[in-house]
């Protein structure tokens, strides 16, 4: 049999200094830190990841969640859908119209008025126009045109009155003194604005400048743009040349409407 070394052993060895400590103390916490390791990381498999929550308590993914799709009124969120009631072809006009550029309370008003069949202003039916020619008409056609939007009541059938018998002929004047004719009364000065055309602001003309210059190309005249805005501020309501005043010539939308004079 061989015999170990004298001096020698597992103890020994172990027992030799690496550094400052022994190699037995450096290899158990070689070891040590191997299983703590190995610990953490199955209790960190282990543990189940906390489920997203929304504000309101539901969980992202799940049904009726806020993070699910929602896949209901799909037509009313394609611009390009085809509309299957007026009150879908309504919401999709505003949309389209607001899109382009026009006022919201404006386009608002014109299409609720357009399919209750209310009377529509001139700028409004250029706001119905425009949306017609995007959208084409609505699915049901709406109720004709009525001051007020409501339906007329009915008319009583009205008994024709007899003829009244023509008045006797006149006989011949007597003679004498003609009757001095009375003077004619002197015509009065109208009170309302002078003759003018009413130009509606349109995707071609965007500025006050370009639609004065196409009515002029139009009708020959040779209107400015100043002369134009100033026009307006004389003869328009106080509401509207609040407005005009506020926005500025520069500042027009779509759908406005301008007097030029005739």
């Amino acid at each position: 049999m061989s015999e170990l070394p004298d001096g020698g052993g597992l103890g020994e060895t172990l027992g030799k200094k690496v550094g400052p400590l022994p190699l037995g103390v450096w290899i158990a916490a070689v070891v040590g830190g191997i299983g703590i390791a190995y610990v953490v990381r199955r209790r960190g498999d282990d543990e189940e990841e906390p489920e997203p929550y929304t504000p309101d308590g539901t969980v992202i993914g799940q049904p009726n969640g806020r993070g699910q799709d929602d896949d209901d009124d799909d037509d009313e969120n394609d611009l390009d859908a085809t509309p299957t009631t007026n009150e879908q072809w309504g919401r999709m006009a505003i949309r389209r119209m607001i899109a382009y550029g026009y006022d919201p309370s404006l386009v608002d008003r014109a299409i609720r008025k357009y399919l209750a069949g209310e009377t529509l202003t001139t700028t409004e039916r250029a706001v119905i126009a425009e949306a017609l020619v995007r959208l084409g008409p609505p699915p049901v056609p709406p109720p004709p045109e009525v001051p007020g939007g409501t339906t007329p009541p009915p008319v009583d059938p009205i008994t024709p009155r007899p003829p009244k018998p023509d008045p006797p002929a006149p006989g011949p004047k007597p003679p004498g003194k003609w009757p001095t004719p009375k003077p004619k009364p002197k015509p009065t000065k109208p009170t309302g604005p002078p003759p003018y055309r009413v130009a509606t602001i349109t995707p071609a003309n965007r500025t006050l400048s370009k639609l004065v210059d196409a009515y002029n190309r139009k009708y020959g005249t040779k209107h400015s743009w100043r002369a134009v805005w100033e026009f307006n501020l004389r003869h328009r309501s106080a509401a509207t040349v609040r407005k005009l005043r506020a926005r500025g010539p520069d500042r027009v939308y779509l759908g406005s409407t301008f007097w030029i004079p005739k």
